[in-house]
């Protein structure tokens, strides 16, 4: 978190009007501590988190490995889902 906060303000010197959509948890279990602490210091650091959050799944995995989409490999997994309201979310916010 500290490298993105780092490249973020880089990049504010060039582009001051730069604005976060917010945060996005990957890999993300709310029943770990570790990842209930990194979303608190998410929120503190970054201030704006999405409301989407990306769980941990063998299925990104089998994906690469078959070298196709999660959403070919199987529409109804819980990490595909969540990425595809995840792509509604920017595509809403991004008025696209």
């Amino acid at each position: 978190m500290t490298d993105l906060l780092r490249h973020v303000n880089r990049i504010r010197r060039i582009n001051p009007q730069l604005e976060l959509l917010g945060a996005l948890l990957v890999k993300h279990d709310e029943r770990q501590t570790v990842c209930r602490l990194i979303e608190a210091a998410a929120r503190e650091q970054i201030g704006k988190l999405l409301p989407i959050r990306i769980p941990t799944s063998t299925r990104v995995n089998q994906a690469a490995m078959a070298q196709t989409s999660l959403h070919s490999l199987d529409r109804s997994a819980k990490v595909t889902r969540e990425f595809r309201a995840l792509a509604q979310l920017l595509a809403q916010q991004l008025q696209l």
